[in-house]
């Protein structure tokens, strides 16, 4: 497992904006509840895959930090729906394509070494976060194809309890996109499920 500085300062790598930036995600969902309360030094407490997956919820569901719990809350929530590309993905990510979203993210990362196994030579794997309406995606790429493997949308029955705010199940014509690759998705899962040591 890795303490959450340094877990913040692995995706600013990818990311591209300043781990200050990153860390203030971390600061609000650790106000939320969401992520351990810590300390400095050897005391600080460690992320598990679930609190992972919730820190790069945050980073991609929103541009804002004070947003981030609400982001969390909601594509955690999003359920999995049958694509095309399901049948033929490698059983690993067949299983977790199968998942709710929150489950399916925190599962890749605790297992990130099985899905880098199971990928066909020279295939990478895209995650990306749509909104406003809330939809996420996970593509299998190969070469000059793109499969879609996983697909989520709003839980209806949720929507219809009104789970979901106004804006986000509103038709809007304009889509803002962010996804990650599986360069992130695998480094952050040896972070989370490495030994402890010194640099951790």
């Amino acid at each position: 497992m890795a303490r959450l500085q340094p877990t913040v300062e692995l995706i600013a790598r990818f990311d591209g904006r300043p781990v200050a930036t990153l860390a203030s995600y971390g600061a609000r969902l650790r106000e939320a509840g969401l992520l351990p309360e810590t300390q400095r030094g050897a005391g600080a407490s460690h992320l598990d895959p679930e609190h992972a997956a919730a820190l790069l919820i945050a980073t991609l569901g929103t541009d804002s930090p004070s947003e981030g719990p609400e982001a969390v809350r909601v594509y955690r929530s999003l359920a999995a729906r049958p694509t095309p590309g399901r049948a033929s993905a490698p059983a690993m990510l067949a299983a977790l394509a199968a998942l709710p979203f929150g489950e399916a993210v925190a599962t890749m990362i605790e297992n990130g070494e099985i899905v880098g196994r199971e990928l066909p030579e020279g295939g990478s794997l895209i995650l990306a976060f749509k909104r406003p309406v809330p939809t996420a995606e996970l593509h299998l790429r190969l070469g000059s194809e793109t499969n879609l493997v996983g697909l989520w949308t709003p839980d209806m029955k949720k929507m219809i309890r009104g789970f979901y705010k106004a804006e986000t199940t509103r038709d809007q014509d304009r889509v803002l996109v962010s996804s990650v690759t599986d360069k992130t998705l695998f480094a952050l899962s040896e972070c989370i499920t490495a030994d402890l040591t010194g640099e951790l």
